[in-house]
């Protein structure tokens, strides 16, 4: 983990979270604030507990300095 969130070459986790079981993500949304940073995510990883199985939702989208929501499909 990053000393800075979203540093450049590095990985971030949060969490975990606690829901109950929401079976397969179909898709993932991604706020970002008008902080004056910018981002570009890859993707997101979700490990679902219930089934022991990791989803990945790819992103490759660059964020901007404004503040922004962007949905990401799960295939």
């Amino acid at each position: 983990m990053s000393a800075d969130n979203f540093e450049r070459n590095s990985n971030d986790y949060f969490g975990p979270f606690s829901w109950f079981d929401i079976g397969r993500p179909d898709f993932v949304g991604v706020y970002k604030g008008s902080n004056g940073s910018e981002w570009y995510p890859e993707y997101a990883q979700i490990y679902a507990h219930a089934t022991g199985t990791w989803y990945r939702c790819p992103m490759n989208a660059y964020y901007g300095d404004g503040e922004e929501t962007r949905w990401f499909d799960c295939p």
